[in-house]
């Protein structure tokens, strides 16, 4: 089963202790079915993280993309050697990074409306001024929408 899902024998071992260690009363054949499921998410779960560390690999900011990428590379190497709260932990590290990355790219995002719509009112545009903050706010609704898609 390990090479065949491409794992460590050591995460489908720890995969049989939680499972077993669960207290549930499972038939052999229920066990390895079990099992399977596990180690198929134990799968899914690696996979994913080699794609989400392709995609921190290009963020430009070094101070984010550097500790997410270390992040990741350990919740790998806790994942393989079956040290699943180990891995939770790390990716709950990555998602606060992930997080604060928006919450800058969005404090941004709202300094430059208000920006554009302070340089607009001090050329004498007040109307200009609120038609842009009103269409930042329908930009945003936009992009929400589009980001729970």
């Amino acid at each position: 089963m390990a090479r065949e899902l491409r794992l460590s024998r050591r995460t489908v071992d720890a995969i049989a202790a939680v499972i077993v260690g669960q207290g549930r009363n499972l038939s052999e054949a229920r066990l390895v079915e079990a099992i399977r499921a596990q180690a198929g998410t134990a799968r899914r779960l690696l996979d994913e993280n080699a794609t989400l560390r392709t995609r921190v690999a290009y963020l430009e900011n070094p101070a984010i993309r550097d500790p997410a990428l270390a992040a990741l590379e350990r919740a790998k190497a806790a994942i393989e050697d079956g040290r699943f709260t180990d891995a939770e932990l790390e990716y709950a590290l990555v998602r606060q990074i992930r997080w604060d990355q928006v919450a800058d790219g969005l404090t941004a995002w709202r300094a430059a409306v208000e920006g554009q719509a302070s340089a607009a009112i001090l050329a004498g545009e007040n109307d200009r001024a609120e038609d842009l903050r009103l269409s930042a706010g329908e930009e945003m609704r936009a992009r929400l929408e589009v980001a729970g898609k």
